[in-house]
């Protein structure tokens, strides 16, 4: 599988389970579970950032888009978070914990989606 196949096959996943939490956070909504709905709404937008990303990657830097992808999922996404919930644990806000927790927790997903998905390792 070239590259550009792999990256394909990446935004469907990223673009098949935004759509998967985007129905769930509406679904909670109309149960009147707002908190679950919140949470579920906090990880499509993960989805979504990391597809606008990709897309920009795959525009922008071709023949390096994996490496690129890398190091905004660390650099710009993970290692900001990671200090955001420290900051919230500093601060006993729990719903910030929660929430970057949650963005974690789902960026750690995606990013094992990715490698196997880059790396040729069995997955999605």
């Amino acid at each position: 599988m070239t590259n550009t196949e792999k990256l394909v096959k990446f935004k469907r996943y990223l673009a098949e389970q935004n759509q998967i939490q985007l129905d769930k956070a509406n679904e909670l909504s109309q149960k009147d579970r707002q908190d679950e709905a919140i949470m579920a709404k906090i990880t499509a937008n993960m989805y979504d950032i990391l597809t606008s990303f990709s897309n920009a990657a795959e525009k922008n830097f071709p023949d390096n888009a994996f490496d690129r992808i890398t190091c905004f999922m660390e650099e710009q996404l993970r290692t900001p978070w990671q200090q955001s919930l420290a900051t919230a644990e500093q601060h006993g806000n729990h719903v910030k914990v929660a929430h970057e927790n949650i963005k974690l927790t789902t960026l750690a997903g995606i990013e094992k989606v990715f490698k196997s998905i880059f790396e040729g390792s069995q997955g999605v």
